[in-house]
């Protein structure tokens, strides 16, 4: 049958019984359960259907996808680099695979033909690295060890053994950071491994023992972390999905298993050395208040504050090394700029002596002028409750901005809803598969 798409809109069902009539209506029962499961989630949207997207070259029968049962361990992540937003990992990944008596008996005396057995896995985000290591662990026949979960039993009906590779990975990769709220800010790390043979399907392994229970299948070894200015949170999420096949050249469903390391930035070193500093500096600007408003007073108070204001700047340059020239402004970045603004203030007004002195009276101060006494008044109290009134308000966004920051550890769908981090249209995260509550791994299924 050649290839048709029709999009139409869904009104009523008497104007889409004459669409179907017109086009010629698909009978969702010749269709395999991987295309009725796919048609499905074509129709199902957020809100209300407003449009279908039928393909009648997806009608013909395919092959259920075999599994790729996984499982791993991170051993090593290290050299976060902000500026460059890249981070190095090591960790290694078992493949446990169905294959036929046929594959085995014509690679088993072969390593690399082995090893051919194995569909290629890529990193999407990766910068650069080391080829990955490639062993084959074992053959062993489908047994009681391996528990092969409903959606693929299908594999006992043409494969009779299980072929188990370790893979081992050393690389650094990109990751975009998000640094609105830095230095209280949250980052992920992200991992996607993706499966280029579309007839295979990346899922977790599970290992069943004589009490019906299984083991971690994925582990992160946390004493080999080097992450200077992070620390890693206890929750890490896995997930499994199926590509868009809109987004591929080819319109395949390709399997990607994404590993979620979560981090959150150590603050003491940035509260000591540039909160703490930046607002003691602001602070002494005050300070020029102890010179007197006469003439040579007042150039007392410029040199202070010019000073205060040059050293502003040199710590709003230290700031900007340490992060990508990004186009908009940080939470530090709003700090230091409202302790400039603050001093910048503080000068202007000072300024402003000048006109309510006796310019025919050099000798003229604060205290023969009631002007200008009332004045200094009122702009030395006002600069010290304006310098704590802002400080107040910043401390509530940053405490505010640390509780947001903080609920992307936890990883679970409802705080992703809360934060507004609902997952990007057509993904939807259906259910939690597993959580491993040890390694403090949740596991999510995300279908297109």
């Amino acid at each position: 049958m050649a290839e048709k798409q029709l999009k139409m809109e869904l009104l009523n069902e008497d104007e889409e019984d004459e669409l179907k009539h017109q086009y010629g209506a698909i009978d969702a029962s010749a269709a395999s359960p991987v295309d009725h499961e796919s048609a499905q989630r074509k129709v199902q949207t957020f809100g209300r259907v407003t449009s279908v997207s039928i393909d009648v070259s997806h009608a013909k029968e395919q092959a259920p996808k075999l599994p790729l049962y996984l499982d791993g361990k991170v051993k090593m992540v290290s050299d976060v680099d902000v500026v460059e937003e890249t981070f190095s990992i090591r960790f290694h990944l078992h493949i446990t695979m169905p294959i036929t008596q046929e594959q085995w008996e014509e690679a088993k005396q072969d390593e690399e033909k082995k090893l051919k057995l194995l569909p290629s896995l890529n990193i999407s985000n990766l910068v650069e690295g080391d080829d990955p290591v490639i062993l084959c662990k074992g053959v062993k026949k489908i047994g009681d060890r391996y528990k092969v979960q409903a959606p693929y039993s299908h594999i006992f009906e043409s494969h009779d053994y299980l072929a188990r590779f370790k893979i081992d990975y050393s690389c650094k990769l990109f990751e975009p950071m998000e640094l609105e709220k830095f230095p209280f800010d949250c980052q992920d790390l992200t991992i996607p491994i993706q499966c280029l043979d579309p007839n295979y399907e990346l899922t977790r392994l599970e290992f069943q023992d004589t009490k019906g229970g299984t083991s971690s299948w994925f582990s992160i070894d946390r004493e080999n972390l080097c992450l200077k200015d992070f620390a890693m949170s206890s929750k890490c999420l896995l997930e499994f999905r199926i590509q868009d096949p809109s987004k591929t050249k080819g319109r395949n469903e390709y399997s990607v298993f994404t590993i979620r390391l979560k981090l959150y930035r150590r603050l003491p070193f940035y509260f000591w050395n540039f909160y703490l500093v930046n607002g003691l500096l602001s602070a002494s600007a005050i300070t020029c208040f102890t010179f007197d408003c006469d003439q040579d007073g007042i150039g007392n108070r410029f040199a202070v504050l010019f000073t205060i204001l040059l050293t502003l700047m040199a710590a709003k340059f230290t700031i900007s090394d340490q992060v990508p020239k990004l186009s908009y402004n940080t939470a530090l970045d709003i700090y230091i700029i409202g302790n400039f603004v603050f001093v910048i203030l503080l000068t202007m007004c000072s300024s402003f002596f000048p006109l309510v002195l006796d310019k025919h009276d050099p000798d003229d101060n604060c205290e023969s002028n009631e002007a200008a006494g009332a004045y200094d008044s009122v702009l030395f109290w006002g600069s010290i409750i304006t310098w704590f009134v802002a400080h107040g308000v910043y401390c509530i966004y940053a405490i505010h901005s640390h509780r947001i920051e903080r609920r992307k550890l936890k990883g679970n769908m409802h705080d992703l809803k809360a934060m507004g981090m609902e997952p990007q249209k057509p993904l939807k995260f259906l259910a939690s598969v597993a959580a491993e509550q040890k390694q403090g791994l949740s596991t999510f299924r995300v279908h297109q």
